[in-house]
C-alpha cells in the first residue's frame, strides 16, 4: 500500500518516509495498526485517505517489529516500540469497533 519504497501513493496512501507521524509518539501509531484507520490525513502539507488501513491482525511483538522496522527504515530515525507497549494500547482500547480518524488521534 505504501510502496516498497515507503514514499506512498499520492492522494491514497501516505508516505512512512519522512512521516513526521512515524517519528513521533508511538501511541496513535499502534492504536492505528490495532483498529485501522479512516478518513482523511494530511501529511507535509498533502491529504490522503482515499481509502481506509484496515487493521493489522497481528500479535503484540509482531505488531511492535513492524512499528519498530518502520520507525527506522526509510530515513525515519526513531525509538522502537516493545510488545509491552502494544499490549497496553491493546487493553486500554478493547472496546472499540471502529477504526480510528486522524482526529480520534490528534494528528
Amino acid at each position: 500500500c505504501h510502496q516498497a519504497d515507503a514514499k506512498g501513493l499520492p492522494g491514497i496512501y501516505p508516505p512512512l518516509s519522512g512521516n513526521p507521524a512515524i517519528a513521533g509518539e508511538a501511541r496513535p501509531l499502534i492504536r492505528a495498526l490495532l483498529h485501522g484507520l479512516s478518513g482523511p490525513l494530511t501529511v507535509n502539507g498533502q491529504t490522503y485517505g482515499a481509502l481506509p488501513m484496515p487493521p493489522m491482525g497481528l500479535d503484540d511483538r509482531h505488531l511492535a517489529e513492524v512499528l519498530s522496522y518502520v520507525r527506522s527504515a526509510f530515513g525515519n530515525s526513531a525509538a522502537p516500540v516493545t510488545a509491552e507497549q502494544v499490549a497496553a494500547e491493546r487493553a486500554a482500547t478493547a472496546g472499540r469497533a471502529t477504526p480510528w480518524t486522524a482526529a480520534d488521534l490528534g494528528r
